[in-house]
């Protein structure tokens, strides 16, 4: 069974945040494409944040969380119309 793979991601948008000397969010948009087991490929857009600590002189990756942005649908009676 193949799963999906990763064929290419790029980030953008990003802005860095300092939070005293110990703490760094980092929020931006992603851009993702995969191929499907089906075949194709599946192109999907998020805004993300990441958050870094310092701890013992080392940066870790302490948190993150990704929104899917999705294109707003028009209402289907504005959608059937010629």
């Amino acid at each position: 069974m193949m799963k999906e793979r990763k064929l290419k991601q790029q980030s953008s948008d990003k802005v860095v945040t300092v939070y005293g000397n110990d703490t760094v969010t980092i929020t931006g948009m992603a851009n993702s494409t995969r191929e499907l087991k089906s075949g194709g490929t599946r192109n999907s857009q998020f805004r993300f944040m990441d958050i870094w600590a310092r701890e013992n002189g080392q940066w870790k990756n302490v948190g993150c969380a990704g929104v899917p942005i999705v294109e707003k649908s028009k209402p289907v009676a504005e959608a059937a119309k010629p």
